[in-house]
C-alpha cells in the first residue's frame, strides 16, 4: 500500500516568478535550511536526468530521475532507497494574480511498513517548511522586480 503525503500553499506572485526561484536548484540551500547542496547530473529538467540533493536533517544524499517536466508548470521525479520507492511531484498553477503551489510524495515498496505515522508527519512537516520557504522566497523576489 502506498503512502501519500501532500502539501499546498498560495504564493502572491505569478507561476513564472515561482518557477524562476524553483528552477535554480543549486540555490535551494541559500533559502532553505533543508538542503546543504542540490544540483543536476545531466541536462536539467529533461526526462532521465538526475537531480541530487543533500539533506541537512537527517544528513542524507538522495537522487531522483526526472520522469516528466513541463517547464514553469509541473515536475515529477522518481527515486528510492532502502526498500522505499519515492515519486515526488510539483505543480504551479495560476490563481488570479497568485500561484497555487501543490506538491506530493508517494512512498511505496516493501519497507514502507517501517514508516510510522510520526515519521510520516515529521517528513511532511520538513517538506512543508521547504515548500513554504520556496513561496516566501518567490514572493520576496517578485516584490523586488
Amino acid at each position: 500500500m502506498a503512502i501519500k503525503l501532500e502539501h499546498q500553499t498560495v504564493a502572491q506572485c505569478s507561476p513564472e516568478q515561482v518557477w524562476s526561484v524553483f528552477s535554480r536548484v543549486d540555490q535551494w540551500p541559500q533559502w532553505s535550511r533543508m538542503f546543504t547542496a542540490a544540483g543536476w547530473v545531466g541536462e536539467p529538467w529533461q526526462p532521465g536526468s538526475e537531480i541530487f540533493m543533500e539533506l541537512s536533517q537527517p544528513a542524507l544524499k538522495v537522487k531522483g530521475k526526472v520522469e516528466e517536466c513541463t517547464l514553469g508548470q509541473s515536475f515529477t521525479i522518481k527515486g528510492g532507497a532502502m526498500g522505499v520507492e519515492v515519486k515526488h511531484w510539483f505543480e504551479f498553477s495560476p490563481q488570479g494574480t497568485a500561484t497555487l503551489m501543490r506538491s506530493g510524495i508517494e512512498l511505496s515498496g516493501p519497507a514502507t511498513f517501517c514508516l510510522s505515522k510520526a515519521m510520516q508527519r515529521k517528513g511532511l512537516d520538513s517538506f512543508a517548511q521547504w515548500f513554504e520557504s520556496l513561496r516566501e522566497h518567490a514572493e520576496r523576489t517578485a516584490a523586488l522586480t
